[in-house]
């Protein structure tokens, strides 16, 4: 079997309601193994409770989430970066290392490696005391720690600096066989990991989006959204992503229908 075909999460028409709010409504997703999945879309349209509901804190009003046991088993999550203030980095990232059944040698092996990745150098210092990009690199590596093969990422760049953010996409990047559903605001980073994006508003999926992760991808800026060009819209930004094979009959179609370029952009 192909692994790329290797279906290890489904969401079957899922809902979530709260309080008479409707937050999801009969999302269905399939997962493959190694597919990076990222999830955009405004505030407050359940991206994050969709999350809760995969890594079971939430339990839907309808519908079902299965993952395979394999998974479950090993599921790396990324939701808070509230740590433990009290501990050391070093002892939190130890206590993940434990909580996950690994051996005490695999964690300072493991600790060393991903606090190396993502250059985290003050473990020796107590929570209370690092900055937000501080402890974002920390509750990332403590969701990293056991290499697990399927990760749930909410706003992993928030707070994290330039250089923060180009490691961690290297480091994901790197593990070619894992695979990742990733909540952002910004869509560029996405663009530059993620195999598909999903759009959710209004509570359902609005539209999917597939990516080749193995060629270059370009964003083409226009002026306004034109029905039939597949341009997408984030916020007043509207754009078209297209692969290089498709850039020269994505730069006609918009000149015919006399769309103006504001700019062209590599996103990988």
């Amino acid at each position: 079997m192909n692994i790329q075909n290797e279906e290890i999460l489904l969401i079957d028409n899922l809902s979530f309601t709260i309080k008479n709010r409707k937050i999801l409504r009969n999302i269905d997703l399939k997962i493959n193994k190694g597919d990076r999945v990222g999830i955009v879309g405004p505030n407050g349209v359940g991206k994050s409770t969709l999350l809760k509901i995969i890594s079971g804190i939430l339990t839907p009003t309808s519908g079902a989430v299965k993952i395979e046991d394999l998974y479950v088993d090993s599921l790396g999550i990324h939701l808070t970066d509230e740590l433990p203030p009290y501990l050391l980095g070093e002892d939190y990232l130890q206590y993940c290392g434990t909580l996950r059944s690994m051996n005490p040698k695999h964690i300072e092996a493991s600790i060393k490696q991903i606090s190396e990745e993502l250059e985290i150098t003050y473990l020796d210092k107590k929570i209370k005391e690092y900055s937000q990009g501080m402890r974002k690199r920390v509750a990332l590596a403590g969701a990293l720690i056991h290499s697990p093969p399927l990760v749930l990422f909410d706003e992993p760049t928030n707070f994290l600096d330039y250089r923060g953010k180009e490691l961690l996409l290297n480091y994901l990047n790197k593990q070619k066989n894992h695979t990742y559903i990733i909540t952002s605001h910004d869509v560029n980073e996405l663009y530059k990991i993620c195999s598909k994006i999903i759009k959710i508003n209004k509570g359902i999926v609005e539209e999917t989006i597939h990516l080749n992760l193995y060629e270059n991808m370009y964003k083409i800026y226009v002026d306004r959204f034109v029905e039939g060009l597949n341009i997408q819209i984030l916020g007043n930004i509207y754009f078209k992503v297209v692969s290089k094979k498709e850039i020269n009959q994505a730069l006609y179609n918009l000149i015919k229908k006399k769309v103006v370029i504001m700019d062209i952009s590599i996103i990988n």
